[in-house]
Formats: C-alpha cells, sequence, structure tokens
C-alpha cells in the first residue's frame, strides 16, 4: 500500500471499526434467531470450528481459503496489513488482504440481511422453530441416559452441561497452549577469566564425591601458562569450598548445579512476571467453571427441596466439592503439568536429585538436604492445594448470590479484576489477590533466597481463606440442627 504512516493508521482503524460491526451483526443474528439456551451452543460452536480452522489448519492445507477467508481474520485484522501472504484460489494467487476486502461487503449485507429478517419474522418464544424441534428430540434420547444419573451424577452433567463448564475447560485446553513458563538468560562473557570460569563449572558440574584437590591441581598444571586460567581456578576453588562447607554444616552431598538458566529462568525471578500471569489465569479459570455452582439451585429456586431429601445436604454439599475437585484438577493439569513437562523437555535437568543447598539463590531454604526435585513436588503439590482452595472460595460466594449471573459479577469484582490487573503490573493488587498464593514460585523462591517463614504468609492466608469459606459454607448449605432418623430439618418459611 502506497500510503503515509497517518494513512495506514486511519486505514487499520477504520478496518477494526467494520469487523467489530460485522463481529456484533453476526452475534445478534444468531443470539436473537432461536432460544437463548440453544443460540449459545450454536454460537460456541460456530466459533469453535471458525477459530480451529483459524489455528490449526496448515497453511499448504488445499483447504487454507477456509484458514483465511474466516472470521478470526477480522478480530485479528492487523495481520492482513503486516502479513503478507498470496492464497492459490482456483489456481490464480489472490492476495489475503484483498479477499477479505472483497467479502467484507459482502458479509456485511449478508448479515444484515439476516438480522433484518429475524427481527421482522420473530416469533414469542413459545412457538416451535427447526432447531428446538430438533433439541426436543434430542433431549428425549438424553433423557434415556439421564435418568439413570445418580445425585452425584446429576450434579456433574449440571456442572459441565448447564453451566457449560465443559466449553470452558475446552476454552482452557486451547488457550493455555499458548503460555510462556520459561525466559532464558545466557550469560555471554567477553572472554577472559569468566569464560574459563563458566568451563569449568560446566566440567565439574554433578555431584563433588571425587577427590576435588586432584582436579584442581590437575587443572592448574594444564594451565599453568594462562594468567587468566588460573584466576578462574582460584574463583572455582572459592565457589565449591563454600559449596562444601554449606554441605557439611547441612548434612547433604555438595553438588555443582546450574541454576540460573534451568530453574531461575522457569521458576525464579527471571519469570515472575509470566508466573503471575499464568496463575492469574488460574484464578479466572476457575473462577468461570465455580461461580454456578450453589448460585443455580438460588436461580432456580429448589434449593429447600433439595436439602430436604435424603442425604440432600451432606450428599450433594459433597458432590459439588468433588466437582471443584475436579474442575481444579483439570486446571491444574492444563497450566502447570504442562509447565513441569515442558521445563523437562527443554533443559532435561540432569541434577534434580541434587539438595536444594547447593543453589546459590536458595541456600537458605529450611530444609536444605531436601531434593530440588521434591521442592519442585511440594511446589506443585501447593499449587494444586490453593487452586482448590480458591475453588471453595468461589463457590461460596455462589451460595450468597440469588443468580448464576450475579455471582459471575460478584467473583469477577472480587478475584477476576484485581488478578488480571495485577498480573498487567498493578503490584498494589498483590494483597488482594490469590495470584501469588496459587503461582508460589515467588514464595518458595523468597523462602529459599532469605530462609524467613513470612515468605509464604500469602499461600497460608489464602489456604485459611478458603478452609474458613468451605466451613462456613457447609454450616449454611448442610445446617446445624436435625431431626428425625434420616430426615434434615428444614427451616419454614411460609411456603408451601
Amino acid at each position: 500500500i502506497r500510503c503515509t504512516i497517518g494513512e495506514w493508521i486511519a486505514r487499520y482503524l477504520c478496518m477494526k471499526a467494520v469487523s467489530g460491526f460485522l463481529v456484533g451483526l453476526l452475534l445478534w443474528w444468531l443470539l436473537g434467531s432461536i432460544n437463548i439456551q440453544y443460540a449459545l451452543s450454536v454460537l460456541c460452536m460456530v466459533l469453535g470450528a471458525e477459530y480451529a480452522l483459524f489455528t490449526f489448519l496448515p497453511v499448504q492445507s488445499i483447504l487454507n481459503p477456509l484458514k483465511y477467508c474466516n472470521l478470526f481474520s477480522y478480530i485479528r485484522c492487523a495481520k492482513l496489513y503486516t502479513d503478507y501472504l498470496n492464497i492459490n484460489l482456483l489456481g490464480y494467487p489472490v492476495g489475503n488482504r484483498f479477499l477479505c476486502l472483497v467479502l467484507l461487503p459482502i458479509l456485511l449485507v449478508g448479515f444484515l440481511a439476516g438480522v433484518l429478517f429475524q427481527q421482522e419474522k420473530r416469533r414469542p418464544e413459545g412457538n416451535r422453530s427447526i432447531l428446538p424441534s430438533i433439541a426436543l428430540r434430542w433431549n428425549r434420547i438424553l433423557d434415556f441416559f439421564r435418568r439413570r444419573l445418580s445425585v452425584g451424577g446429576w450434579e456433574f452433567y449440571k456442572t459441565l452441561v448447564f453451566q457449560r463448564v465443559l466449553i470452558i475447560l475446552l476454552v482452557v485446553v486451547f488457550l493455555t497452549g499458548s503460555l510462556s513458563y520459561s525466559r532464558f538468560k545466557f550469560s555471554s562473557p567477553d572472554g577472559g577469566w569468566q569464560l574459563w570460569y563458566e568451563r569449568i563449572m560446566d566440567d565439574m558440574q554433578g555431584p563433588l564425591d571425587y577427590d576435588v584437590p586432584a582436579y584442581f591441581a590437575g587443572a592448574r598444571e594444564y594451565g599453568k601458562d594462562s594468567e587468566e586460567m588460573l584466576y578462574a581456578l582460584d574463583k572455582a576453588e572459592e565457589h565449591v569450598a563454600d559449596l562444601q562447607a554449606r554441605a557439611a554444616k547441612g548434612g547433604y552431598q555438595a553438588w555443582i548445579v546450574d541454576d540460573i538458566t534451568p530453574y531461575d529462568g522457569t521458576y525464579g525471578e527471571l519469570t515472575r512476571d509470566l508466573q503471575r500471569l499464568n496463575a492469574s489465569f488460574g484464578v479466572v479459570f476457575i473462577l468461570l467453571s465455580c461461580a454456578g455452582l450453589c448460585a443455580y439451585e438460588h436461580q432456580s429456586g429448589v434449593v429447600n427441596m433439595v436439602r430436604s431429601l435424603k442425604r440432600g445436604r451432606r450428599g450433594i454439599f459433597a458432590r459439588k466439592l468433588f466437582c471443584v475437585l475436579g474442575i481444579t484438577a483439570a486446571v491444574w493439569v492444563c497450566i502447570y503439568l504442562r509447565e513441569f513437562m515442558t521445563f523437562v523437555k527443554i533443559f532435561s535437568p540432569p541434577d534434580i536429585a541434587s539438595p536444594i543447598g547447593n543453589f546459590d539463590e536458595l541456600m537458605y531454604f529450611p530444609i536444605p538436604s531436601l531434593s530440588i526435585g521434591t521442592v519442585m513436588s511440594l511446589l506443585y503439590a501447593v499449587r494444586f492445594a490453593e487452586l482448590f482452595f480458591f475453588g471453595m472460595l468461589v463457590m461460596f460466594v455462589s451460595d450468597h448470590m440469588p443468580t448464576v449471573e450475579a455471582s459471575y459479577l460478584a467473583n469477577f469484582v472480587l478475584f477476576g479484576l484485581p488478578a488480571l490487573l495485577y498480573a498487567l503490573g498493578v503490584d498494589v493488587l498483590g494483597f488482594v489477590t490469590p495470584v501469588n498464593a496459587i503461582s508460589s514460585a515467588e514464595s518458595f523462591w523468597n523462602l529459599g533466597a532469605t530462609g524467613k517463614m513470612s515468605a509464604l504468609i500469602s499461600p497460608v492466608l489464602w489456604a485459611a481463606l478458603g478452609i474458613a469459606a468451605c466451613v462456613l459454607n457447609h454450616r449454611r448449605w448442610v445446617g446445624t440442627r436435625q431431626h428425625g432418623k434420616g430426615s434434615a430439618h428444614v427451616r419454614q418459611t411460609g411456603e408451601t
């Protein structure tokens, strides 16, 4: 495009505005054409199919027009102006931007006509249309299986289907695949003794279970003519002597480890912003999945009826906790198990059995004889527990909301918005968000660097809040008084 920078920005902003109008017309058309429950399902399928084609279809595929003439090409329209691409359309090379610009007015007219026709022909909610009639037949098939579900099975079905947690978890799987977990910091010494020092450390890496003085004597004989190498050997000897003294004091085996690139680059200060961002995603995903667990019954007006059933109090509450546990496991696998697999795949750490006291930045860990592998296992266990405690906190808020929408809004204001702002750099919100507790890497790293237990305040505090929320929620749901054998006491509300 032959234009000035100002003209280019104007073109781009116009394209963004028109593309937003196009997407808005599509949403209006789909959401306003049929029952909202079916419309959301259809919308999720349409957007999911478009996103899958846009993301996963190979560039060389014969179907690549579906990849680039795609709704997400208009959502992410910057690529139309920054990426040069020709599409093989019926044997002719056609520019991707040109094709999308030609299709844009056609789609606008088509979607606008659909919206106007739908509004003009809109029927009352009770009248039958094609999709509800198909859904009626489909529900008859599903009812054959749903009638055989237990109370726990219905709780999981309600959570996964009615509250659309299954769709949320699929979104989690897709979105977490693009998260970053490591940040590399390779030292680049300007020659001299630093280069020799790094070579010596790489050569000695591993347990110091050999004759260290003999190693240094041989190295000095080899480099006797190099003043820089001899100076590097002096520095290496000082470091090794310090390691051996710490190991003797702590009662563990001394190791030479590479603690900068693998560990600090994945769990330490180098990746503090990445850890916060990933934990904030965990907060949002748990929030979206658990916010309707108790609010759904309040919205449907069946709380008193459900609590009056045999085992309707403790049984259903226990199954709700199992739902939280399952959601927690899914989010933990998508974010943190994927982080661990990425760490192992990239670094293949040979020193996983090294006592943590050998790490210079973690030398003050309260139990320095623990291996780094054990500490990492504790870290991932704490992350799982903190996600679960946060899920119980969300469920507690949910039980005080009259509708599912109110529960989403309240939980987002209380937890979601502070978490996202904190991940974006508003550090003052670190005291009111569970991000640090869920990440826990920052707390573990501070504990190892200072040896002060105060570094664990955030995980302990949010764990206590989650447990307290679970206890209070249990009292509110189950109650404390019962009368009669096998029947729960139900408060009289004046209603039949």
